[in-house]
């Protein structure tokens, strides 16, 4: 069975830069979704441990990869702190997160 997302947190063609990131830098994003999804809108939802805040940056689609949608976006500097990540996407059957679970990002 094909997997429904493609994003490695430790592979730079998927996160850059690795690791604990300094204060003011921000970090690039890119993964792949499968076409069978049907994703409309992606996005990455970040939230603050600390204080619970929560914030969403929208994912930019950049084309086709066999038979993969692929995206990237940009996580914003932020102060320093402990944060965690997933992906939202919305389609045509409603809305589904993307997290990890071991050592690969599922739906």
């Amino acid at each position: 069975m094909e997997q429904q997302i493609i994003f490695y947190s430790r592979q730079l063609n998927c996160r850059s830069p690795l690791g604990a990131i300094p204060e003011g830098q921000e970090i690039q994003l890119h993964l792949q979704l499968a076409r069978r999804l049907g994703t409309l809108q992606a996005s990455i939802v970040v939230l603050e441990d600390a204080q619970g805040s929560r914030k969403e940056y929208p994912l930019e689609w950049e084309g086709l990869e066999g038979a993969y949608d692929c995206y990237k976006g940009v996580i914003p500097s932020q102060p320093a702190g402990l944060y965690w990540y997933f992906f939202q996407m919305e389609g045509a059957e409603g809305r589904c997160y993307g997290g990890r679970q071991g050592r690969e990002a599922v739906l």
